[in-house]
């Protein structure tokens, strides 16, 4: 079954966005243009039809933002323009079709630049949106609800313990799918593919597009994101139905909003052509989201439930969580360097312009030069954190962790120099970015440990101890 599909109508249909792109009717060339016809949807009705235009420079491509375009049907004239348009690169218009055949002529004129391209529309006769589309839609919740009886069944039948398994199991495979999400997304930053599809849900027009170029790391990020928001639905509402610690389904419904906002914010920033807040916050919610599943993962685990052999001091847990906050400030500070683009606003390593302190003359410096400093702070409480643990607990449950956030951090601060001695080489770069999360993940594992080993009583019995004679 091929769910991106039936989610991208879907939201379209949900929308109700008015000539955001859909399906490439004609796309030609004609004088000094090239001409991208879209309808929405991919049956025309009878009515008024969402039409959308994409006008681009024939020499180079780019672009005409300051054109004039207009739809003549038979003896109507509708003028398209950016403001009926949600994507700001396209010029809209709703258009009265007939039902049969029908020929829509598309004009375009820039100054003294002329052209049209003639597009056939067949039309068939007038029906509702639902009428339309209630088969499609019917699918996914369909599919979903016959794995879940058949978990629940499962369940019933082999026992609490072992449904719980399988719950950990797709909640660490919905985590990896995270994790490899962020990479892709980190490759549309690195690469600046970010606006290489100028429309949203679709790909011009398109749910398979051509992947060359930019469009290979854009639409396959998307593609990406559509399964793993599958993942999450799933998962959620596993949780919901097969999870009695009210707690964890909270959490998973907490990770399934959190997936539909980050859909939402990757639409936003590419229909308002990636603005800062939007893409910073784009960022940091997909580390937030990261986080989720990981806690998921955690929590549904056999080792969350089993005992302890004693409880650790309590201000580990405040150590660890203070440690993740930094972290998470951290990656906050890379969102915001990486979406100015100042990643080489600072050209040297470990110096600065030469110095220790370069001079802040711009917002690009003092953005980069926080970031490094912010390094520094991450160095120390991750080392920190690291070596409290170890002094004062022996339980490999929490000492893993704590073992492998120090080793993140030395490879961390090593991908970031190489990433201003190689010039922001791609690969370096994003692999700066996952290796973050993974720190980020690390840290919070910590955390979520020591917090269980330090609130949860231990459930082991101590033996004993009876003097001898005392039961003669």
């Amino acid at each position: 079954m091929r769910v991106a599909p039936v989610i991208a109508v879907s939201l379209m249909v949900a929308a109700g966005a008015r000539a955001d792109g859909g399906i490439v009717r004609a796309r030609q060339s004609d004088g000094a243009f090239t001409i991208t016809v879209f309808t929405a949807g991919n049956r025309i009705v009878a009515g008024p039809v969402d039409v959308s235009v994409l006008v681009q420079d024939r020499a180079d491509g780019a672009p005409i933002l300051d054109g004039r375009v207009k739809l003549e049907l038979a003896s109507a004239e509708v003028a398209a323009t950016h403001d009926a348009a949600t994507n700001k690169l396209l010029y809209a218009a709703l258009l009265d079709v007939p039902p049969g055949r029908s020929d829509v002529r598309v004009r375009v004129e820039r100054g003294d630049d002329v052209a049209s391209v003639d597009v056939p529309v067949w039309a068939g006769p007038a029906t509702t949106r639902l009428a339309r589309y209630w088969p499609h839609l019917l699918v996914p919740p369909i599919a979903i609800l016959l794995f879940l009886l058949n978990q629940h069944l499962a369940s019933a039948r082999r026992g609490t313990r072992r449904s719980r398994s399988g719950l950990h199991r797709f909640a660490v495979a919905t985590a990896g799918a995270t994790f490899v999400l962020l990479f892709l997304g980190g490759l549309v930053t690195s690469t600046g593919s970010g606006l290489a599809v100028p429309d949203w849900p679709l790909s011009f027009g398109q749910v398979f597009p051509p992947m060359v170029g930019g469009v290979l790391f854009e639409h396959g990020h998307r593609l990406a994101a559509t399964a793993v928001g599958c993942l999450t639905v799933v998962l959620a509402l596993w949780t919901v139905v097969g999870e009695a610690r009210a707690s964890v389904r909270a959490l998973g419904l907490l990770a399934l909003l959190a997936v539909v906002l980050q859909g939402v914010l990757g639409g936003i920033t590419v229909l308002y052509k990636l603005p800062l807040a939007v893409s910073v916050t784009h960022a940091c919610l997909a580390q937030t989201f990261f986080c989720l599943t990981v806690t998921l993962a955690l929590v549904t685990g056999p080792a969350w439930s089993a005992p302890r052999p004693r409880r650790s001091p309590a201000a580990l847990a405040i150590i660890a969580g203070l440690t993740t906050g930094a972290v998470f400030g951290q990656l906050v500070l890379g969102a915001l360097m990486r979406h100015m683009h100042a990643g080489l606003a600072i050209p040297d390593f470990p110096l600065a312009f030469g110095r220790l302190v370069p001079p802040l003359v711009t917002p690009h410096i003092a953005v980069h030069f926080a970031h490094r400093v912010g390094a520094l702070v991450v160095v120390v409480a991750v080392g920190s954190t690291a070596a409290y643990v170890l002094r004062h607990t022996d339980d490999a449950w929490v000492r893993r962790p704590a073992l492998l956030a120090p080793a993140l951090v030395v490879v961390q601060v090593a991908l970031g120099a190489l990433t201003i001695w190689s010039r922001r080489a791609v690969p370096v770069a994003t692999t700066h970015l996952v290796v973050g999360a993974a720190l980020l993940a690390t840290c919070l594992v910590l955390t979520l440990r020591a917090t269980r080993v330090t609130l949860v009583q231990a459930r082991t019995v101590e033996p004993l101890a009876v003097r001898r004679g005392a039961l003669a």
